[in-house]
């Protein structure tokens, strides 16, 4: 799922009404991209100002209404009646009906420049690099046990370790050189994905962990995040994916039995380097 057809479902999934795939995959791409999340608090921070604003009495300066007739009058007798009259008698309602909806749009937006400036709805702004960002050379290693990953990590400098998804949501670890140790757990039938984010690096790791029932997917197009999903679910495999596109959208068919070669068929012709490793699945870019 893209970011744009994320931002497509902002309405339905705030009104409930988004359909059970379409959120589970959604609340997937918003547990993946941070920035994507904070547009979507955003989204719902501005319904509920909006909201308010209907029990606001906003009531309308009829001095003022006065005065802008008076204009318009003044304005049409200058120009010697040389504007068509119905073209003068619109201008003239247009200005009265226009004072309510200015009054309105001037109560939202001065609710806005007292909460702060916030991303756009329409879609995230310029982004500047960061060039100060550090870079992390060590990389976490993953193992598979019954039920979950290892992770292994092993810096030479200190690194927060960040890790989102499963039942405990967010969990973040300070490392440094005597290293990490530590186990994430899948105890649903289902597929589970964590984001494993080592601050500074980029992009982060997203790690699929399978379910204890097996399954065949009907779903066969999608993110590379799904993919992974549906491997997993599919050949029992951990999946690893570190990708600068991982919500790239891509379609795919699964004919081999083994995970590997799957993988790679389904990924042919694309940028994209399949490899097992300890008995896991990774995904990177080629």
């Amino acid at each position: 799922m893209t970011n744009e057809k994320a931002r497509e479902y902002f309405s339905a999934y705030s009104e409930g009404t988004l359909d059970a795939g379409l959120a589970q995959s959604f609340e997937a791409k918003m547990k993946a991209d941070v920035n994507l999340r904070d547009e979507y608090a955003q989204f719902e921070t501005t319904l509920k100002e909006l909201e308010s604003l209907r029990f606001e009495q906003i009531e309308v300066p009829f001095e003022l209404n006065d005065r802008i007739s008076a204009a318009i009058d003044k304005s049409i007798y200058d120009k010697k009646r040389s504007a068509q009259p119905g073209w003068s008698l619109w201008l003239r309602n247009l200005a009265f009906g226009g004072l309510a909806c200015a009054a309105v749009f001037g109560a939202y937006l001065s609710i806005n420049m007292a909460s702060g400036p916030g991303p756009s709805l329409g879609g995230p702004g310029p982004v500047s690099p960061d060039i100060n960002r550090p870079k992390t050379i060590e990389q976490i290693e993953y193992s598979p046990t019954p039920g979950g990953v290892k992770m292994n990590y092993q810096p030479t400098d200190k690194h927060t370790v960040v890790i989102r998804g499963g039942s405990e949501g967010e969990q973040t670890y300070e490392v440094d050189s005597n290293g990490w140790i530590n186990e994430i757990k899948n105890d649903q039938p289902s597929a589970a994905m964590f984001i494993v984010e080592v601050k500074g690096e980029i992009p982060p790791t997203i790690v699929i962990v399978p379910g204890s029932t097996r399954k065949d997917s009907s779903d066969n197009q999608g993110s590379l995040t799904e993919l992974a999903m549906v491997i997993a679910d599919k050949y029992g495999v951990s999946v690893v994916v570190k990708s600068q596109q991982a919500e790239s959208e891509m379609s795919w068919t699964l004919t081999e039995d083994d995970a590997r070669k799957a993988t790679q068929g389904a990924l042919q012709n694309m940028p994209f380097v399949v490899d097992i490793r300890k008995g896991i699945l990774y995904i990177g870019d080629n």
